[in-house]
């Protein structure tokens, strides 16, 4: 909860006082982190997933939250026990936010596809929004706070 704070005040204040900076692009380094991402989606690989996340990550989703990068990985492999097994991802970065050197946030879509009800009838795509605060440790970007939620297309 510390992390919403603080992330929420430097927000505020850089905005107020004109030090953040904004792009209608998404970072340069996000086209090979979305690809690895999606990649490791594709293959049900919970750890890789897990790992572009800060070990305190905060994540928020429709399925509640999860605080750690451990839970967020029990999470994961629950998913891919069940609904999301043998699912796609398709991530569309949007715009970006950096607030320091080692801390932005960003924001864009994705669509969960391949998905199964329990007798393997296919249902259609769920289309969705995320919000990601991300910080910069030894040369990589992190998620350190993830929202997502569903949107109707």
């Amino acid at each position: 909860m510390r992390k919403f704070i603080y992330v929420g005040v430097v927000v505020f204040a850089a905005t107020c006082s004109g030090i953040a900076f904004q792009s209608n692009q998404p970072a340069p380094e996000d086209a090979r982190i979305i690809a690895d991402y999606e990649a490791s989606w594709s293959k049900g690989d919970v750890k890789a997933l897990a790992a572009n996340y800060d070990m305190d990550a905060i994540s928020v989703g429709t399925g509640g939250v999860e605080v750690g990068r451990a839970a967020i990985e029990k999470g994961m492999a629950t998913n891919f026990a069940g609904p999301f097994k043998g699912t796609t991802a398709k991530i569309a970065a949007g715009r970006s936010h950096s607030l320091s050197p080692t801390i932005r946030s960003s924001e864009g879509t994705y669509v969960i596809s391949g998905l199964k009800d329990a007798s393997g009838k296919a249902l259609p795509p769920v289309h969705g929004r995320y919000l990601n605060t991300q910080v910069k440790k030894d040369g990589r970007w992190l998620i350190s706070d993830q929202a997502t939620f569903v949107v109707t297309p």
